[in-house]
């Protein structure tokens, strides 16, 4: 499984190298070229969630009964033509479109991916390999958008992104063409014809495997998370360029700081995970992210002539507390055995597509009264409930 992982590390590489062209500038293109609304922006967010919700378990059913490889190069297979739709949309309602398209094929994908890359490494190095190949994506993600916002930028402005859009479909054709040569890994034998009720037995079998292993709270930890940062998600760009009048290449260049401070906090990180324990990691780390709020929340209110890189500095932070992710993505995947990680990958993102759809609900009407309810919402909700279930809940799964 070794050629899997080699093959899923340098798609996800390059995905993000691809998703970088653009320069961070996709929610101001929908915004000030396509002429969306602001406060709709958590109503896609709910639309996409809403999408999830009705495709993500029958995916992962599919993923464990039908084949890894094939639910894989159907999901981004489909997801193709995104691409072409928002190089070509003459409005805003066509990125409607592009979001239920992403969500179908990000559901279809989801379950499979995470069963092929956790198969393709051993449980004694996987955060570690983990966090490579985060580095890597990380590194790409801090070189590619401020390069896109600068080339944008010289282009004429937002409304060449058009150009880019181009260049990015040619170039995930080319990469979806390369994944074909990844290999299946063994999947369950069952009867046709018995899909919805074998569904729900499968759902019941992962619940009874969760419970035998004390991780139920990984169901809350999702299902909050989603919760709470549904609803700030889609602002973060938005209010970086409003707030902070941050400019086309701070705005590319905020992702460069995340990735350089993320890459350079993942493997420190990954390793002390493997050898003290994955909770212990990400309780170190997730007050971090907490810092970053409070900053973006208070730094536009003072009259600084340093006012537009504020923003610099809390993606910087929000680059170090997201190294939890290695841990994180260990854990989670180790408190079930192999066989069920595509229907425990399903549930959780059911669990999650459900919060999400209020959740973006919420943080439109949020945002409609003040920019700032969305990020303080959820800061509360992880200062108060998240972290502490973290902090006493969570099994330790490096034994």
């Amino acid at each position: 499984m070794n050629e899997n992982f080699k093959i899923i590390a340098v798609r996800s590489v390059t995905i993000t190298f691809i998703g970088g062209l653009t320069g961070s500038l996709d929610v101001l293109y929908i915004t000030k070229i396509l002429k969306l609304e602001s406060y709709l922006l958590g109503y896609l967010s709910a639309v996409q969630s809403a999408v999830i919700l009705s495709i993500i378990l029958f995916a992962g059913w599919l993923s464990d009964n039908w084949g890894r490889r094939r639910m894989f190069l159907l999901g981004t297979g489909l997801t193709l033509i995104n691409p072409l739709i928002m190089a070509f949309a003459p409005s805003w309602e066509y990125v409607f479109l592009v979001y239920v398209i992403g969500a179908a094929g990000s559901s279809l994908t989801a379950p499979s991916l995470t069963a092929l890359y956790i198969s393709s490494m051993k449980k004694s190095e996987r955060a570690t390999k983990i966090a490579y190949v985060s580095s890597l994506t990380t590194i790409a993600n801090a070189v590619t958008p401020p390069a896109g916002a600068f080339l944008i930028e010289r282009m004429g402005g937002l409304s060449k992104m058009r150009v880019i859009y181009l260049i990015q479909f040619v170039a995930t054709l080319i990469v979806w063409v390369y994944t074909m040569k990844l290999k299946d890994t063994e999947v369950l034998k069952t009867e046709k014809g018995k899909m919805l009720p074998e569904i729900l037995l499968e759902i019941k079998d992962t619940i009874n495997v969760l419970k035998e292993n004390r991780a139920l709270w990984w169901i809350w930890i999702f299902t909050i998370g989603s919760f709470a940062y549904g609803a700030s998600s889609p602002y973060w760009i938005l209010f970086a360029a409003e707030a902070y009048s941050s400019p086309y290449v701070v705005i590319g260049l905020l992702s460069t700081v995340y990735s350089v401070t993320n890459a350079l906090t993942l493997i420190p990180v990954g390793r002390f995970s493997d050898r003290k324990g994955r909770i212990r990691a990400i309780k170190y780390l997730r007050p971090i992210s907490y810092l970053s709020f409070a900053i973006f929340l208070i730094g536009y209110r003072f009259k600084l002539s340093f006012l537009y890189l504020i923003p610099l500095v809390v993606w910087g932070l929000r680059g170090i507390g997201s190294a939890c992710s290695a841990p994180c993505q260990s854990a989670v995947n180790e408190v079930v055995p192999q066989e069920f990680l595509g229907r425990w990958q399903a549930l959780r993102t059911f669990l999650v597509s459900i919060a999400g759809v209020p959740s973006g609900i919420l943080g439109s009407l949020l945002w409609s009264i003040n920019p700032c309810l969305p990020f303080l919402f959820t800061l509360l909700i992880e200062v108060a409930i998240r972290y502490p279930i973290v902090h006493f809940k969570l099994p330790e799964t490096l034994t």
